[in-house]
């Protein structure tokens, strides 16, 4: 009978393991970066709310414009 070691035990199956769910890690870092950007364009949407019409006037958009972008679902660019 051979003697067991610690590498044949632990260290390869974990590094195989590594590599079979590296696209599971890529679908789940894709997943938090589109989440950050909803919640980014959220924030902005927010920000042009509380603009007065000067400001408004000064970047160029109208209330009208806000009322629309508000009006879309959250994750609509």
């Amino acid at each position: 009978m051979g003697t067991l070691s610690l590498d044949r035990l632990v260290v390869r199956p974990l590094s195989r393991l590594g590599t079979q769910f590296r696209p599971l890690r890529r679908l789940g870092t894709r997943f938090i970066d589109i989440l950050l950007d909803i919640w980014a364009l959220d924030r902005e949407r927010r920000a042009l709310q509380v603009l007065d019409d000067r400001g408004l006037q000064d970047i160029g958009i109208s209330r009208a414009d806000i009322e629309g972008e508000l009006a879309k679902p959250f994750w609509r660019r």
